[in-house]
């Protein structure tokens, strides 16, 4: 991975990786392998193997990214994959958090984290998205 960590901040994720080109995100990410159909409608997946990512793109711009671990996404200088009971400490940065779907989504963060509030670490995964992705998913 180029970006040796990201960081979750009260802004979100820094370095922004969402409305980035798939050119840009290559350069942060790493070069991307096996694009396909996406998840939602005119979207394509690239995934990232060095990051251990995986970026959805519309219109040739990232709209979302996952990471599992072992992603190095750090919260107060600790590894978030490393220290999962610090979701607790992010969720409270976000005065929107709520559980959806079976994803924790923080929309001021712009993030979602699936496996960490259920204590499944088999489905430990943090995703960064895009403004008003998740606005209509309140289920």
């Amino acid at each position: 991975m180029i970006i040796e960590h990201l960081d979750i901040t009260p802004q979100g994720i820094r370095p922004d990786l969402i409305g980035r080109s798939r050119r840009e995100t290559d350069a942060m990410l790493g070069e991307g392998q096996a694009s396909r159909q996406g998840l939602l409608r005119g979207e394509h997946d690239i995934i990232y193997p060095a990051a251990h990512a995986r970026a959805a793109f519309r219109n040739g711009h990232t709209v979302e990214i996952s990471f599992v671990p072992p992603a190095p996404i750090l919260f107060r200088l600790q590894r978030l994959f490393d220290h999962p009971q610090l979701w607790r400490d992010i969720a409270a940065m976000d005065l929107s958090a709520r559980e959806s779907l079976g994803f924790l989504v923080l929309p001021t963060l712009g993030i979602t984290l699936t496996g960490f509030h259920d204590d499944d670490v088999s489905q430990l995964a943090l995703t960064v998205f895009e403004h008003g992705r998740w606005d209509d998913r309140d289920v």
